[in-house]
């Protein structure tokens, strides 16, 4: 992190004689990244830079393989497909409708697809309105772990949301991710990087149409046909 608030946990540290050693783009780091404007790089390239300072030279991409977890009890029907309606509390603005994300659900169950709601207890009344739509969503919200989110993206077909915590677990597992950003999110700042990934932004989310984001889903290889569920 390289936030206003990590900067002040370093200046607190810095008051204990075991301060450890900070990397940082504030002043007062031991290895201090001189980066005058944050938001003119990618985030990846960034972090690379700072660890490049720390003497880790080669990097590789992210991967979160280590991240494994056992999701037998949450009963996912295969082929299933990952909604993610919600993002951060009192980040509104990021948020696609949720009467769209239940148009889309419908869309996913019509291909044979099951679509599977993530998130926590506060998307409640968003599934509501989603299974009003489409009655066959399953709800994970509050069920799942920080360690389930990779192995539920692993065996997913694909997966479609907001600029939000477990989206950014589901492309780093390398399931498909189609983002949905708003005027707060930049695609060359925080967005995808690899083919894997796909970002459509609007401005303001409730003008980004349900056929636009339909069109441009993304799923894995082989997984276009249909499939039959009961």
């Amino acid at each position: 992190q390289r936030s206003k608030r990590t900067h002040q946990y370093m200046r607190l540290s810095k008051l204990w004689s075991k301060c450890p050693k900070w990397s940082s783009t504030h002043k007062g780091a031991d290895f201090h990244l001189n980066i005058p404007n944050l938001y003119v790089d990618h985030i990846l390239s960034i972090n690379r830079r700072q660890l490049d300072l720390l003497g880790i030279h080669k990097t590789h991409p992210p991967s979160l393989d280590w991240m494994t977890a056992k999701i037998d009890h949450l009963n996912l029907r295969q082929p299933y497909f990952i909604l993610i309606p919600g993002t951060s509390p009192g980040q509104e603005h990021k948020k696609w409708p949720a009467k769209n994300y239940g148009a889309i659900a419908k869309h996913i169950y019509s291909l044979g697809i099951m679509p599977v709601v993530l998130g926590t207890v506060h998307e409640t009344k968003d599934f509501e309105t989603i299974q009003s739509i489409c009655p066959q969503a399953q709800s994970l919200l509050g069920k799942t772990s920080i360690f389930d989110i990779p192995q539920i993206a692993r065996n997913a077909v694909g997966a479609v949301g907001n600029d939000t915590g477990p989206m950014h677990f589901c492309y780093f597992s390398r399931c498909p991710s189609l983002y949905l950003f708003s005027y707060s999110s930049s695609p060359e700042l925080c967005g995808p990087t690899e083919a894997h990934g796909a970002v459509l932004k609007e401005k303001d989310l409730t003008d980004l149409s349900v056929a636009r984001v339909e069109k441009a889903l993304k799923f894995k290889k082989n997984n276009f046909q249909k499939f039959l569920l009961p």
